[in-house]
């Protein structure tokens, strides 16, 4: 019989340090796209999106070794 795997994962590593460290990005991202979205026009929430993406960029960056590899 398996034991459950007490560690963490790194995708759950991810979805933490995602959600508690880019959570004012997304909050912004999420306003600006609440705000337009009667007036859709292409690249309106450009800015919060990529401050966003970077974000995320930046948390998966966190869980690499030197070589890229989620660790």
């Amino acid at each position: 019989m398996q034991t459950a795997k007490t560690s963490t994962t790194p995708l759950r590593q991810l979805a933490l340090h995602s959600t508690t460290t880019c959570s004012s990005h997304a909050t912004a991202y999420g306003k600006c796209i609440l705000a337009a979205y009667t007036d859709v026009r292409k690249d309106s929430c450009k800015q919060e999106f990529e401050k966003f993406g970077q974000c995320l960029r930046e948390a998966v960056c966190l869980l690499c070794d030197d070589k890229g590899r989620i660790f």
